[in-house]
C-alpha cells in the first residue's frame, strides 16, 4: 500500500508537468468510501487557502489519500489538492525516506508536528506529527500554471496546520 501512496504522488506530479489535471478526475466519481484524511480539512478551507474554488473533498487514487478539486478562475488554473494520512508503526521510516528523496530541494518547516519540510518540485508539505502517524499536503496544478512558488507553499503550510488541529 505504501508503494501506491508513493506513486500516486509521483503520477500526480507527473500529470501536473503534463498539463493534464482535471477539476474532477474520472476515480474520484466512482470512489466508494470516505478515508479518514478528508475529516481533516473541509472545503471552505482549502478554497480559503488556495485562493479558487473548491470541491467536496472525496477518495482518491488510494485509500489514504483525499482529493479536493480546484476549480480554475480569472487568476487560477484548475488543480488538486490532495491529504495523504498515514498512521502505523511505519510513519515515522516513511517519513524519513520522503526527507531523504527530497534532499535537493526541501525546505525545513517549523511550528508543524516533529518535524516538517516542504518539497519544492512536488509541491508539498510533509509532517510527522508524532512516530505513528504521517500526512502530506499537496497542491497540483499543470506546469506553469499554478501560484506562485511562495504563495502555494504557504497556502499549503496553512492547510497542514489546519489538517493538524483535527488529528
Amino acid at each position: 500500500m505504501r508503494a501506491l501512496a508513493a506513486l500516486a504522488l509521483v503520477a500526480t506530479a507527473v500529470l501536473a508537468a503534463v498539463g493534464a489535471v482535471d477539476a474532477a478526475p474520472a476515480w474520484a466519481a466512482g470512489a466508494a468510501a470516505t478515508p479518514a484524511s478528508c475529516k481533516l480539512l473541509k472545503t471552505a478551507e482549502v478554497t480559503a487557502a488556495m485562493d479558487q474554488p473548491a470541491g467536496p473533498g472525496n477518495a482518491g487514487p488510494v485509500p489514504e489519500v483525499c482529493a479536493w478539486p480546484l476549480f480554475a478562475t480569472s487568476d487560477h488554473a484548475a488543480g488538486s489538492v490532495y491529504l495523504f494520512l498515514e498512521r502505523g508503526p511505519k510513519a515515522k521510516r516513511d517519513f524519513t525516506l520522503a526527507f531523504d528523496f527530497n534532499e535537493a530541494d526541501r525546505v525545513r518547516l517549523t511550528g508543524l508536528g516533529r518535524k516538517a519540510f516542504y518539497a519544492r518540485s512536488l509541491s508539498t508539505v510533509w509532517v510527522l506529527e508524532n512516530r505513528s502517524t504521517l500526512f502530506y499536503v499537496q497542491g497540483i496544478y499543470p506546469r506553469d500554471a499554478g501560484p506562485e512558488a511562495g504563495a502555494l507553499q504557504d497556502s499549503l503550510v496553512r492547510l497542514a496546520k489546519r489538517a493538524e488541529a483535527r488529528l
